[in-house]
């Protein structure tokens, strides 16, 4: 196996990456996560290395390929792993290279590989609930969280869904499902914290909104489509001036689905093109405004790697509600 992404190299592993493969597993988070993966001497790592070597030529796994940067430095592995359920996928960056997305852009190339070789369209990830960063990699994967036990956290992939999505620009034909989306977004949303009957004045002349904005220009409208159907809507632009950051920033100014289609993935897709799209235009930083008491899109924009950087304001939504700009300073 080979796998070559924008930054990083999947392979199979070779006797030379003994010492790597030792140092790499001394990591803290590897002892206190997974203390069977630890090869305390480099002996211990040639020895697992001529173990899991054994398994390339066939699909019984556990199957475990070395992560490389493009320069040949072996900064940690992937691998999929056979349970009582089924296939599990795995990870792991070394400390010294961590929080730069290695792991996530990794386990979103080696998905759609190993599970075309496995001939399975469906993997496990499971992750301990006091991890949140092995979370937040399954989650911008595309992982749907299952069930939550004390301790442990199950999520699953299905890859036929995932190459059923498609994203593309939005046009003006897109302005009544748009609409429709944008409407029982807020219903699902807002619910506990605006008015019902407030929410209900909005909706009649949204389709005419709708069609202004997808006609103005101010911002990039993207949907996402599932079976033929527009899922939801992602806008993004450059900040405003009165925002006074760098450059290097790009905003995510809306990001709504059907309430149909919650929990599916798509939202962290989205998220995930967003970045894509920054990044095309030279940006290495993301910003969003979201409201103080929504509450499950604070964790949703959490889980993707965005935080609250102090900046408040007040928008009026049948009364004052305060929103709160969360960044993300490296994507």
């Amino acid at each position: 196996m080979r796998i070559q992404t924008q930054r990083l190299i999947i392979t199979e592993f070779t006797q030379a990456m003994a010492e790597s493969h030792h140092l790499n597993s001394l990591d803290a988070d590897n002892r206190e996560f997974l203390s069977d993966e630890v090869c305390e001497t480099v002996e211990a790592a040639r020895k697992k290395i001529a173990w899991l070597a054994g398994y390339y030529e066939n699909a019984d796994g556990p199957l475990v390929y070395p992560v490389l940067l493009q320069d040949g430095t072996h900064i940690g592995h992937v691998q999929a792993c056979p349970i009582k359920e089924g296939w599990e996928v795995g990870y792991h960056i070394a400390a010294a290279h961590a929080g730069n997305g290695y792991a996530t852009e990794a386990v979103r190339a080696f998905l759609p590989v190993v599970m075309r070789r496995l001939a399975i369209d469906h993997i496990m990830g499971i992750a301990r609930a006091d991890n949140p960063a092995s979370r937040r990699v399954l989650e911008k994967c595309g992982f749907v969280l299952e069930s939550e036990t004390p301790g442990v956290c199950r999520y699953s992939y299905t890859l036929e869904q995932d190459e059923k999505i498609t994203i593309r620009p939005a046009t003006v034909d897109d302005a009544p499902a748009c609409a429709e989306i944008h409407c029982l977004g807020w219903e699902a949303a807002y619910a506990d914290f605006v008015p019902a009957a407030y929410l209900a004045q909005r909706r009649p002349n949204r389709l005419e909104k709708w069609q202004g904005y997808l006609a103005s220009g101010l911002y990039e409208y993207y949907v996402p489509v599932l079976d033929g159907k527009v899922a939801g809507f992602l806008s993004l632009r450059q900040p405003d001036e009165h925002e006074n950051l760098p450059d290097h920033y790009y905003e995510v100014g809306g990001i709504y689905l059907h309430p149909s289609v919650y929990r599916q993935g798509i939202g962290r897709k989205l998220m995930a093109f967003a970045e894509e799209q920054a990044r095309a235009k030279g940006k290495t930083a993301m910003m969003l405004w979201v409201f103080e008491d929504n509450a499950p899109s604070r964790r949703f924009y959490e889980a993707c790697g965005y935080r609250p950087d102090g900046k408040t304001d007040i928008s009026e939504y049948c009364r004052p509600l305060v929103t709160m700009r969360y960044v993300k300073e490296k994507i």
